[in-house]
């Protein structure tokens, strides 16, 4: 079984250091030669690696031995073998043909649209973390892969997936970079709408201007206290937010 896992509170270029601190406990407690850890080809994976186990048995000994590196190395180790999150499934030859895949429901939309906002918002650049990574549709898959809870079911998570990055286009909250890869959007405010959309490294900022108290990621309704469009545009842009209307 494959796991993605992320390693933060890591310095830069320090991921591959920890990672040889993971195959060197693993060497000790002797499961060294039923466990793979791979490092990610796509360069845009700074923090990831993927650990392949030989058997589930595996799975709590191997957790023990990430927690114990998380504390000498004073990092934080999140991914596929904590809270019972999903492996990234073998490839298997179906025996007879799928039947069609079911349109997308509106509740499936909206959880993978939540998912997939947190996970381009907080992909950051180690450089300059003002600004926002993109990342492709087939990262985006294995870190859903790996986020979701044992019981979601993953037959048309692609489709899904295609239904939500048109959707949260459609809305500004991303836009498709080049290569066919996806970004969030400059942080903005909708006067009208009193909303907040695209980048939410940005969304506590918006709050914390307007002086209204900030729940989390999801709380993107704001509460203007100045109703008069200029003053409202001067105090966004200070944070590098911009209003339209």
């Amino acid at each position: 079984m494959k796991y993605m896992h992320s390693i933060q509170g890591c310095p830069a270029g320090q991921r591959n250091k920890v990672v040889e601190e993971i195959k060197k406990q693993l060497n000790q407690v002797g499961f060294g030669e039923n466990v793979t850890i791979e490092i990610p080809s796509d360069r845009s994976f700074k923090s990831e690696f993927y650990l392949t186990l030989a058997s589930t048995e595996l799975m709590s000994p191997v957790r023990e031995v990430l927690l114990s590196v998380s504390q000498d190395r004073k990092v934080k180790i999140i991914g596929g073998l904590f809270d019972r999150k999903l492996a990234i499934p073998a490839k298997t030859e179906p025996v007879i043909a799928p039947p069609p895949a079911p349109i997308p429901t509106t509740k499936s939309v909206s959880q993978i649209a939540k998912k997939v906002v947190s996970l381009l918002s907080n992909h950051r650049s180690s450089i300059d973390p003002v600004i926002p990574l993109a990342l492709t549709k087939p990262q985006l898959m294995s870190l859903l892969i790996s986020s979701f809870s044992p019981d979601y079911p993953l037959d048309n998570l692609s489709q899904e997936l295609d239904s939500t990055l048109k959707q949260l286009e459609s809305q500004g909250e991303i836009y498709t970079a080049m290569g066919n890869r996806f970004c969030m959007s400059k942080p903005t405010v909708i006067y009208e709408k009193v909303l907040f959309c695209g980048d939410r490294a940005y969304l506590s900022l918006a709050h914390q201007v307007l002086g209204n108290s900030f729940q989390n990621i999801e709380d993107i309704k704001l509460n203007f206290a100045e109703s008069d469009f200029e003053k409202l545009k001067t105090i966004f842009l200070k944070v590098g937010i911009t209003l339209l209307q």
